[in-house]
């Protein structure tokens, strides 16, 4: 997540009379308008979270939250959506470039922002303000400053519009006057957040003449070019849209129906009204006639996070496969004959419709409870893991974070934020909370740079956490934030090949199976390194005195080092070293089987 500061070579300091505007041609309904079939999206875009692609640009991570297809975030999504249908919008891939820039530009919102993740203006003047004071000469001119009429163009709403005469000829162009020049904030608004969005992107309103068509059409496909038609802004900020942009493209486009030209002249699904927010500030919660329906198999983030089990599998050669056990679905008995002589054509119909659903009914459970011995047999096949747990980590936060609220005591209904570089010490988690004691306060001297999750003007003195006190979070919140944990972990260590480093000095399938525990924290580059020990069970095969090799029980040990990337948190990767502890007479007969071995390994996340 990160402090967005639009900048833009246009005048700010231009009289209203003096903005010359020129009307942009309405773009009329694609050829080919699409309708996005919303289950199909939303469990398609669960998948794609599911992955965790993550672009790592500077040492950031940057990946679609565990918590997006939930609350304010999907009903925002869906508005987008609905909005692109309405006007007849085609081409799911410029769709999919609108919500990537939006989920870049209100860092994963989904709803009207005001610069800087700001209440109200002074808050973005003073924010830009330190901005410029720390990064001289990369803004010329604080634009955030009032003009003589107490009216500021800082970015706004979903696209960010900023600039006095960007806020003129956007408004012209869609029919508002000068709506927009006399009351900024009315970009805010939803519904003009929405049409701000749609049609200056479908026209060019922003940057003119770069328009979606220009770069996703029948010949071109430029995801990084495309960021023109917003605001081109940093090469890093193209990238990072793009990458958004393209996982939103994985979900929309086996979701996508075509339908015809004359369709699209009429709303097949009308943008829903919603209350308007204060501003700068997304809706508290999602407003029922923008909440679509729950998709079958999409889970929160903190469900998903408990089902996932984690087993280190050492690989020399070969990786070892996961055992997943299945239950045949029974099957559904026939139906009862009709004893009626001569039932009338609508009663067979009847009848039959009956049938089949009670067929369709029964087919349904037997698949619940197909999936649910699946699910119980993969749990039965790994270790216990502390996978998903975070109790006992030691939490550094690279950002302003919040909000957070104390447990108990007084002031329990205030909201506190945390500044940079503080430390927490995770205590446990409780439902859906996280549980936590701040042990170190970071500077309120902060970058602007860093990602913020907490719109404040200043985090400091009251609202900011303190030590020794008890506060809790939203899980979903929490892993949303910009930090580094550190803490003991254990899961289960499977070795199925080694390489002795003693003896004949060879390859050997001997398996060691052993619970380990290790103790995990990031380094550099995205990387997480955690020493670990194990001790458990090992089958050695030993050479007897006779030549045969037999299968032999020891007592296995192994230390070693697990490397985890940002990039993927489902695998990992590292070395182990161990040694397998047999009886004096095996050691005699086999020299090789007493000696230290490695392996090369794989860990994987199921």
């Amino acid at each position: 997540m990160s402090l967005l500061l639009v900048v833009s070579t246009a005048s700010a300091d231009a009289d209203d009379d003096s903005i010359r505007c020129t009307v942009q041609p309405v773009v009329p309904p694609a050829a080919q308008p699409v309708n996005i079939d919303r289950a199909v999206f939303w469990q398609k875009l669960a998948e794609v979270i599911k992955k965790r692609d993550v672009f790592v640009l500077d040492g950031k991570p940057y990946y679609l939250r565990r918590d997006f297809s939930e609350g304010t975030r999907r009903a925002g999504t869906d508005a987008i959506i609905d909005k692109w249908e309405s006007v007849g919008g085609g081409d799911s891939r410029q769709l999919a470039y609108l919500l990537g820039t939006v989920y870049r530009e209100t860092v994963s919102r989904m709803q009207p922002v005001r610069e800087a993740f700001c209440d109200d203006t002074p808050c973005v003047v003073s924010r830009l303000g330190d901005y410029m004071a720390k990064h001289p000469g990369r803004v010329k001119k604080n634009y955030a400053i009032p003009d003589d009429q107490g009216r500021s163009f800082y970015g706004r709403g979903l696209a960010q519009l900023s600039l006095k005469q960007n806020y003129k000829c956007v408004g012209h162009n869609l029919g508002w006057g000068d709506d927009l020049l006399r009351n900024p904030d009315l970009a805010l608004e939803p519904d003009r957040a929405l049409t701000i969005l749609v049609e200056g992107a479908r026209r060019g309103l922003f940057k003119y003449p770069h328009r979606l068509d220009l770069y996703f059409n029948d010949t071109k496909e430029e995801w990084i070019s495309a960021r023109r038609v917003v605001n081109p802004g940093s090469m890093d900020h193209a990238r990072i849209t793009e990458h958004y942009a393209r996982l939103f493209y994985k979900a929309l486009g086996p979701a996508t129906l075509a339908r015809s030209a004359d369709s699209a002249s009429t709303t097949t699904r009308p943008v829903p009204a919603v209350s308007v927010p204060p501003p700068g500030r997304p809706l508290a919660t999602a407003p029922t006639d923008l909440q679509p329906p729950a998709v079958a198999g999409i889970q929160t983030g903190d469900a998903r996070m408990k089902e996932r089990r984690s087993v280190i599998s050492p690989v020399l050669g070969a990786v070892l496969g996961a055992v997943v056990a299945g239950t045949a679905l029974a099957e559904t008995p026939p139906a009862a004959p009709v004893t009626a002589a001569a039932p009338s054509a609508t009663a067979a119909a009847q009848q039959a419709e009956a049938a089949a659903g009670a067929a369709a009914a029964a087919a349904d459970k037997a698949e619940e409870e197909a999936d649910k011995a699946e699910k119980e047999a993969e749990k039965a096949a790994v270790f216990a893991s502390s996978k998903g747990k975070l109790a006992g980590d030691k939490a550094r936060f690279r950002a302003n974070a919040g909000p957070f609220k104390k447990r108990y005591g007084t002031g329990t209904d205030k909201e506190y934020c945390a500044t940079a570089g503080s430390v927490a010490r995770i205590s446990k988690e409780v439902d859906t909370d996280v549980y936590l004691r701040f042990t170190q306060i970071g500077s309120v001297d902060n970058d602007l740079d860093t990602p913020s999750t907490k719109a404040l003007e200043d985090c400091k003195g009251d609202d900011l956490v303190a030590t020794g006190i008890a506060y809790k979070i939203p899980r979903a919140d929490f892993e949303s934030m910009e930090i580094s944990l550190r803490g003991f972990e254990y899961g289960g260590l499977i070795v199925p090949f080694k390489y002795y480093l003693g003896g004949e000095k060879s390859i050997k399938s001997s398996a060691t199976i052993a619970p380990y525990v290790g103790y995990h924290w990031p380094i550099f580059w995205g990387l997480t390194f955690t020493p670990i020990a194990a001790a458990g069970v090992g089958m050695v095969p030993v050479e007897g005195a006779s030549g045969e090799t037999e299968n032999k029980t020891a007592l296995s040990t192994a230390i070693g080092m697990v490397i985890t990337s940002a990039k993927s948190e489902e695998y990992k990767a590292g070395i182990v070293f161990g040694k397998d502890f047999l009886s004096k007479t095996d050691r005699a007969n086999d020299e090789t089987v007493g000696k230290v071995w490695f392996s090369l390994y794989l860990g994987v996340s199921i």
